[in-house]
């Protein structure tokens, strides 16, 4: 999974997502418009469950 905020100044989320896209084997990748780096601070109500559905989606580790 890898995150992108639309409105970074860091690098071009755009040009970032397709590169994950490229080259990470099964990427999930989603932009956040409107958000920086701040994204899990600025939104969590939309962060946090995105990762969360992630996590549920992939294997366990038993504790």
């Amino acid at each position: 999974m890898v995150l992108f905020g639309g409105d970074t100044v860091v690098n071009d989320p755009v040009a970032g997502a397709q590169r994950a896209r490229d080259h990470i084997a099964g990427a999930t990748v989603d932009i956040y418009p409107g958000v920086g780096h701040e994204m899990l601070w600025a939104i969590p109500e939309q962060v946090i469950p995105r990762f969360l559905e992630f996590a549920k989606q992939h294997d366990q580790v038993p504790a």
